[in-house]
């Protein structure tokens, strides 16, 4: 694992996140036959009505768990990240644009934004593990920051930044697994404030 710094202040860059082989068994088994996919209208918030679209695989769900047939391609993330409340693992699969890049929405991944403990310490983050090397990137809204795709490539970052995909036009696909979690037990208290509204409302403020 190679560590680097991005010189962000909300992000890290990890290069070569996984040990070689089992990085050669997760992107042998996710660029090949064996892995599932589900066609989905939804890109980059619930209610998106352009027409686009993209290919996911839901690995954990709230309130359900792990439902993938395939936990064990994700398990070993868990104890990497230091995760201790898991809120979703989705895989994403974007096609090849035609000529151009296609940017997608900024957006946040889950609905409880920069959570924090009592004492100001982060506790709510996205992380997101790029599984081919493709001209594709997410770009950040905060200072028009960018990661390109590079296999292996994991970007953790506070969950309460606006991010984008951009699509890749040197490959057929571009394939991503997307984290949400928290590194400590939950301790914001719901019904305080109604996180769904006010991530809605900062997602359409991006997107004005």
């Amino acid at each position: 694992m190679d560590s680097k710094t991005t010189g962000n202040e909300f992000s890290q860059i990890i290069d070569n996140f996984l040990p070689e082989e089992q990085f050669n068994n997760l992107h042998n088994l996710m660029m090949g036959g064996g892995m599932i996919w589900h066609y989905s209208d939804v890109v980059d918030y619930d209610g998106d009505n352009e027409d686009r679209f993209q290919f996911s695989h839901l690995f954990f769900k709230p309130n359900e768990g792990f439902i993938s047939p395939l936990p064990d391609l994700v398990r070993p993330f868990i104890d990497l990240l230091q995760i201790q409340v898991l809120i979703r693992i989705k895989a994403n699969l974007n096609v090849k644009g035609q000529e151009n890049n296609i940017d997608g929405k900024f957006h946040h991944d889950h609905n409880f934004v920069g959570s924090r403990l009592p004492d100001g310490t982060l506790t709510s983050y996205t992380a997101i593990y790029y599984v081919n090397t493709n001209n594709g990137y997410t770009l950040f809204k905060d200072g028009n920051y960018k990661v390109d795709s590079v296999a292996n490539r994991l970007v953790i970052f506070d969950s309460s930044k606006l991010h984008k995909a951009v699509n890749c036009t040197d490959e057929k696909t571009r394939v991503v697994i997307n984290f949400n979690y928290f590194t400590h037990p939950v301790l914001f208290q719901y019904g305080i404030i109604d996180q769904y509204q006010k991530s809605l409302k900062l997602f359409n403020e991006a997107n004005a």
